[in-house]
């Protein structure tokens, strides 16, 4: 093993430890785990991330700068979302978006048959046009922009996932991180829909899911980012000149 490959190494350990500390914290029932704790786990995967940038025995990014920016888009949404008070719901939500169009730009680049691009095109934009008008159906009224961007956002996110599970050239990292942003994602929105939208007795099963001493959203949320982030790195170092 090379010197080069043994800090590789090392780097790739230092993160994961460091992200597996912060979520423990997060967890721990007699910690309460700061905004500034959970901000800081986000960020750091987005500044790994930018390993990718890094040129390693003539290897190169190979359109992982995607990622990036759907990593740093994150990080903005989470500005929104964990730092101000009180939290802006709908910045956030709009930069969760531009979240999931980078990811989806990435998967688009990855996939090299063109009946399955045009498929790919087809549900996404078929969900896209229903899923906002279903909304509208269910909410009535009560329908905002938060909500109609909240459907296409996981609407989305769903179709990436999808999208990552049919690529069969090593993308199983970041399915799985796409899949625990949704499951992440399925908390958040269920929490938004008990306190905005439906009036939900604490008795049922929805109040009580969301309502935990658990930290069920960032249990789920920093293995995404970590996740996301190693793939973005681990693609790079992957790809030849």
């Amino acid at each position: 093993m090379t010197l080069k490959q043994t800090w590789i190494n090392y780097l790739f350990a230092f993160f994961i430890l460091f992200e597996m500390g912060i979520w423990l914290t997060i967890q721990c029932p007699l910690s309460h785990g700061g905004n500034i704790l959970r901000f800081t786990s986000v960020a750091l995967a987005f500044f790994f991330s930018l390993l990718s940038f890094a040129k390693w025995d003539g290897m190169r990014a190979k359109k992982t700068y995607l990622l990036q920016c759907g990593l740093l888009t994150t990080v903005c949404a989470d500005v929104c979302l964990v730092l101000l008070t009180p939290m802006e719901r709908l910045g956030g939500m709009v930069f969760f978006c531009f979240t999931q169009l980078f990811y989806l730009l990435y998967l688009f680049s990855q996939q090299t048959d063109a009946r399955e691009k045009k498929i790919h095109l087809i549900v996404r934009l078929s969900l896209t046009c229903v899923l906002p008008l279903l909304a509208l159906c269910v909410l009535g009224d009560g329908t905002d922009l938060l909500s109609i961007l909240s459907v296409i956002y996981y609407a989305n996110l769903i179709v990436n996932i999808c999208f990552s599970a049919r690529i069969k050239r090593g993308t199983l990292l970041l399915l799985i991180g796409l899949i625990s942003f949704a499951l992440c994602d399925l908390f958040v929105g269920l929490g938004t829909l008990c306190e905005l939208y439906l009036d939900v007795e604490k008795t049922s099963f929805i109040y009580r899911i969301t309502h935990t001493s658990m930290d069920v959203i960032w249990f789920f949320y920093i293995p995404s980012q970590t996740l996301i982030s190693l793939y973005t790195v681990k693609e790079s170092l992957g790809a030849k000149e």
